[in-house]
């Protein structure tokens, strides 16, 4: 059998110790009893026999070796770490898609200043006749800031010269509608308070602030009625209604609804003025009679205050009040008639009291607290408190 390399460098290194040790002559070798468990006879020069070590070679096992030297070392698992993002790269929409993307946030924006607009009316307002002149709550700026947005949104869609679509043109012709449709609403609520400050001032006597309101009524109707001319010329119910969002018959509905508001309080100016001159002879009035007892001159009040509430009701009787207008002037139509009815038992009492009557005093004094009390507005009054705990 064959000799590996291996092994034949081991036995000849052995051979060579051997050879050495046979040269050194009479003095003991120096390998002598180092290998003790393979010691051998030697036969040196003269024949004398030698006791000498010869160290045999250890066995390698070339097979178990080259198998350890392939066998494959399993790596320990390094401890959990977080993994590195793999970036990954969306395609890119083409300019179309974009486009589309963008024109849908544009409509989204109306959709969202429409709910707001409606949404202001009372109860579950689902259309814009739900929204009056005396709504309250209005948010002008929240419904202005989606129209802008949605216009920057359609401008954005249309920038480098993209041709405008249909789409385009009705959207825009709606944002065009919902911008003037809001300057319409918000100029009828300025209109409407005005109103209800003059008739809440009035019965409050603070006689300089209700007449400043009164006068400031025409120009809050010119408002309204230029704003509602402008949403007229300049929009149309065609282009809403392809949106979907108003019909044509709420457009036209809304334009009559403002007209109507505005008609409301054209003939408010003339009532109005009688019923501050009643309030203000009613007040001198009680204080001659609850406060001095100067029966002849509350006389003389009363009659005046008489005057002017029954002038006033006849006035408001050819009034016709669109909804959102009905509050302040069905009040002061109350007002005046229960002014009328009460100041005809005040003049009456001062008569009692004149010729001191004591009782037909008293009786007609209940009678006008209970008439002139019928009326929520008078009720309120500082001269109505008076009247009842002088």
């Amino acid at each position: 059998m064959d000799e590996s390399p291996t092994r034949r460098r081991l036995l000849a290194a052995a051979g060579t110790v051997l050879f050495a040790g046979c040269s050194s002559g009479d003095g003991e070798s120096p390998l002598e009893g180092r290998f003790d468990t393979n010691a051998t006879t030697v036969t040196a020069g003269t024949g004398t026999p030698r006791s000498t070590t010869s160290p045999e070679p250890p066995e390698i096992n070339i097979q178990t070796r080259r198998t350890d030297t392939l066998e494959s070392v399993e790596t320990p698992e390094a401890p959990d770490r977080p993994r590195e993002p793999v970036e990954t790269t969306e395609p890119t929409p083409d300019p179309e898609a974009r486009r589309a993307n963008t024109l849908d946030e544009a409509r989204s924006r109306l959709e969202s200043a429409l709910s707001t607009y409606t949404g202001s009316g009372e109860g579950f307002a689902g259309s814009i006749l739900d929204v009056r002149a005396n709504t309250q709550g209005f948010d002008r700026a929240a419904i202005e800031a989606d129209i802008e947005k949605a216009r920057t949104a359609i401008d954005r869609a249309t920038a480098g010269g993209t041709t405008a679509s249909t789409r385009v043109a009705e959207l825009r012709a709606f944002a065009a509608y919902l911008a003037a449709l809001v300057e319409c609403q918000a100029a009828a609520i300025a209109l409407y308070e005005k109103l209800e400050t003059a008739v809440t001032a009035l019965f409050d006597e603070e006689f300089g602030r209700s007449q400043a309101a009164a006068n400031g009524l025409e120009s809050a109707r010119e408002a309204v009625t230029r704003a509602v001319d402008d949403l007229e010329a300049e929009t149309d119910p065609s282009a809403t209604a392809l949106v979907g969002a108003v019909t044509k018959l709420d457009y036209a509905g809304k334009l009559d609804q403002f007209r109507a508001e505005v008609d409301s309080s054209r003939g408010l100016q003339s009532p109005l003025a009688n019923l501050r001159e009643a309030m203000e002879a009613l007040a001198d009035g009680v204080d001659s009679f609850a406060g001095g007892g100067n029966y002849s001159v509350a006389q003389s009040d009363f009659i005046r205050a008489q005057n002017g509430f029954e002038i006033a009701s006849v006035e408001l009787e050819s009034v016709v009040p669109a909804d959102g207008m009905r509050g302040p002037i069905s009040r002061a139509t109350t007002a005046a008639k229960q002014g009328t009815s009460g100041c005809e038992a005040l003049i009456s009492a001062a008569e009692a009291g004149a010729r001191q009557d004591d009782g037909e005093l008293r009786s007609k004094r209940e009678t006008a607290i209970d008439r002139l009390g019928s009326s929520a507005e008078i009720s309120d009054s500082p001269s109505y408190q008076q009247l009842v705990d002088p």
